[in-house]
């Protein structure tokens, strides 16, 4: 794109009001929820495959974007989504 990192985080935040480091969180996240909604994969596995480094930073990043954990959101959620 031919500009710096610094001025791709510039734009980029300007643009979304979020930084390329939260926004790619964001979209881990989200498709974390839909695999804990509709698979049976365990959180580990959906954890490694949405791309964080183990599940415990998994479920901490979760839990601060969504409000709970990753198992109460399954909980919660996944009786309704099927």
């Amino acid at each position: 794109v031919h500009l710096s990192v610094s001025q791709f985080d510039r734009k980029f935040k300007k643009l979304l009001q979020m930084t390329p480091q939260q926004y790619l969180l964001k979209v881990r996240i989200n498709a974390a929820s839909q695999a804990l909604l509709y698979s049976r994969r365990s959180i580990a596995t959906i954890a490694d495959e949405v791309g964080f480094y183990d599940q415990s930073s998994f479920t901490k990043a979760f839990t601060r974007q969504m409000g709970q954990t990753p198992r109460v959101f399954r909980r919660t959620y996944a009786a309704d989504a099927q």
